[in-house]
């Protein structure tokens, strides 16, 4: 199994992106081995509608809703427990969006978590490999 941050949905909505590509495979990935992303990952792709190259709203939801094998999991105690951790030992450079997404990974026992972010491949998270979008292969 596998978890995706939001940049990976919003590249593959983005038919213009020279990452549209590279993130449609992750989700490709993401519908055979499966993946789970935080429900928050849905507040972070709604928020980019404004943006001039996302703004219908309705497909961004219908899309979202109809993800292949993409689960979305709430903020558990225990995720939000690993996530105020992560922030301390990786504090002023992570995001609290960021944590929730890594520890929610973790917490649900994810081999990879995908993302664009090169910021994150610095930290450090149990079991779960950071994958950067720009610096893989995607292998599904």
């Amino acid at each position: 199994m596998i978890s995706l941050d939001a940049n990976i949905i919003i590249y593959s909505l983005n038919n213009n992106s020279e990452f549209a590509k590279p993130s449609q495979k992750i989700l490709e990935k993401a519908a055979s081995e499966g993946a789970v992303v935080p429900t928050i990952l849905y507040t972070e792709v709604l928020a980019v509608s404004n943006d001039k190259f996302i703004s219908d709203i309705v497909m961004i939801e219908n899309f979202l809703d109809g993800l292949l094998g993409v689960s979305y999991m709430p903020v558990s105690t225990e995720i939000a427990q690993m996530a105020a951790k992560l922030l301390r030992e990786n504090a002023p450079a992570l995001r609290i969006a960021d944590a929730i997404h890594l520890a929610t990974a973790v917490e649900s026992g994810a081999d990879e978590f995908w993302t664009n972010d090169y910021k994150l491949q610095k930290i450090k998270v149990p079991n779960t490999k950071i994958k950067l979008l720009r610096a893989a292969t995607v292998d599904t």
